[in-house]
């Protein structure tokens, strides 16, 4: 064995100032790698929470317009059955909050041709359901002056209404979800 000559390493024959260049030189490397990796992690994640903000404003705008929708159904019925003018104003407010809701959900979707076409087949479907809403509305407001019985034909008339566009609405609260569906998926 003491025959064998010594086998060294590269780095065992250069001086300690270049071993330790090297070394600190490795160490550096080893930091802005790290730091690159990190800087592209965070830089994800920040992409990442701003689409997700994105989608739970999506999803609180379409709760409100859903909720301002149901907000002017109870006014509709109420005015219905009552004729008191603070029914009426329920639904008109409703109406104004729905106008509010779609108009920030479609600049909020503004980059899904999907989501646009389902806030318009929506706007459609209310804009058609409030010209009934009115129209029963209309008929309605006489009746305070009106007699006993054509006061009740009338009523009953408009509570007709009522049945009569339950499956519209039913149409309205589908594309909602649709719609609240498809944000949660993205």
């Amino acid at each position: 064995m003491h025959g064998m000559p010594k086998q060294s390493s590269w780095l065992a024959n250069q001086p300690i100032r270049r071993k330790l260049i090297l070394a600190f030189g490795l160490v550096i490397g080893l930091f802005v790698l790290s730091s690159y990796g990190s800087f592209k992690s965070l830089a994800q994640r920040s992409v990442a929470s701003a689409w997700t903000v994105h989608t739970y404003a999506v999803i609180d705008e379409a709760l409100g317009m859903d909720l301002a929708l149901r907000e002017q159904q109870t006014g509709v019925r109420g005015y219905l059955i009552s004729a008191a003018p603070s029914q009426r104003s329920i639904y008109d407010s409703g109406g104004v909050d729905f106008d509010r809701h779609i108009s920030r959900l479609r600049t909020l979707t503004a980059d899904n041709p999907a989501q646009q076409v389902r806030l318009q087949q929506i706007d459609e479907a209310v804009r058609g359901w409030r010209r009934e809403a009115t129209a029963a509305m209309q008929r309605i407001q006489p009746i305070a002056t009106a007699g006993s019985e054509s006061q009740a034909a009338d009523r009953a008339s408009a509570i007709a209404y009522i049945y009569r566009v339950t499956p519209q609405l039913s149409l309205i609260q589908q594309l909602f979800g649709e719609l609240e569906n498809t944000e949660r998926r993205l």
